[in-house]
This record gives C-alpha cells, sequence and structure tokens, in this order.
C-alpha cells in the first residue's frame, strides 16, 4: 500500500497487486482516489524489458474508467502522468541512483 500526499491536503492510495522482481514487473491499483484523480477503477502495470547489457525499456500501460470527462481529455491527463514519470527515469539515470 502506498499513499502519494499531494500539496499536503489530499492523498491517493495504491496498492501493489503483483510484484515480480524476477521478471522485473508490476501492478498496482489506485483504491482510494482521495478526490484528485478523475479516473475510476485505475490499473497499472510496469515493466522493464532487458535491451542488451547497457540499456533496457520501460513499458507502462494502464487502463481507467474516466469520470466527469471525456476520454480524450482522461487520455491527455494519463499521458502526461507518464511523460512526468519517463522524466523522471531519466534524471535518476543522468544522476546514477538506478
Amino acid at each position: 500500500m502506498r499513499t502519494e500526499g499531494h500539496l499536503g491536503v489530499a492523498y491517493v492510495k495504491e496498492r501493489c497487486d503483483h510484484y515480480d522482481e524476477a521478471n522485473m514487473e508490476m501492478m498496482y491499483q489506485i483504491i482510494d482516489t482521495g478526490g484528485l484523480v478523475p479516473f475510476a477503477d485505475y490499473r497499472g502495470f510496469a515493466k522493464v524489458i532487458r535491451a542488451g547489457s547497457e540499456a533496457c525499456i520501460v513499458m507502462l500501460r494502464s487502463t481507467f474508467i474516466p469520470v466527469d470527462m471525456s476520454e480524450a481529455e482522461a487520455k491527455k491527463i494519463s499521458e502526461r502522468n507518464f511523460e512526468l514519470f519517463f522524466q523522471n527515469v531519466k534524471a535518476a539515470v543522468a544522476a546514477s541512483e538506478v
């Protein structure tokens, strides 16, 4: 279970449903949006795929039901969140944190 705080006034609670270190993959779901995330039944999947000895591919996938918005609007939010995630991964790699 992970609780992610936002601006000190709300939170999003996630639960890891599957973690496989050997296959470098995990599945999780948001179990409480804290009123911040405009998605219902959000489920995420992440996997690191080997690409030789010096590289890898990070794959992310999510499914959700948009709440009070169009699918196109929800897709933009999700894509932006993935962009931010990849920026953080690249920064961590550049700083030799992973």
